[in-house]
């Protein structure tokens, strides 16, 4: 991208080459790319690299992801329940428990809404 198009790769790129790696099996790839990546991880890098995790059942990588990614966005709801995902497919019951709590107080829902738009003639 910088040397062909002269293009700086932007949070979205890593975050898709994370995510490449991770549905590739190759963790250890996504892993070191990270430690390459020359600007802040944000939270779009961070899920993608918990969602590597949980496709490659790496427990211990996704509770570092975790602290680092909940410090970031912790009153997103939906970082919980990916969390959640992970902890529940390792059957580590004490863990969604542990999230659940924490997600008490922390997380606001809305009320879901939905438009249908229909033309009368």
């Amino acid at each position: 991208m910088k040397e062909v198009y002269n293009i700086l790769p932007e949070n979205d790129h890593y975050a898709c080459m994370i995510d490449l790696y991770g549905r590739a099996n190759r963790l250890d790839k996504a892993l070191a790319f990270m430690k390459t990546i020359p600007i802040e991880h944000d939270a779009t890098i961070m899920g993608a690299f918990l969602n590597a995790c949980r496709v490659n059942k790496n427990v211990e990588l996704a509770r570092e992801a975790e602290e680092i990614l909940l410090r970031i966005e912790g009153d997103n709801g939906s970082r919980y329940v990916q969390l959640a995902n992970i902890y529940a497919a390792d059957g580590n019951w004490a863990e969604i428990r542990r999230i659940r709590k924490e997600m008490r107080g922390k997380v606001k829902k809305f009320a879901g809404c939905s438009w249908v738009f229909v033309e009368w003639s």
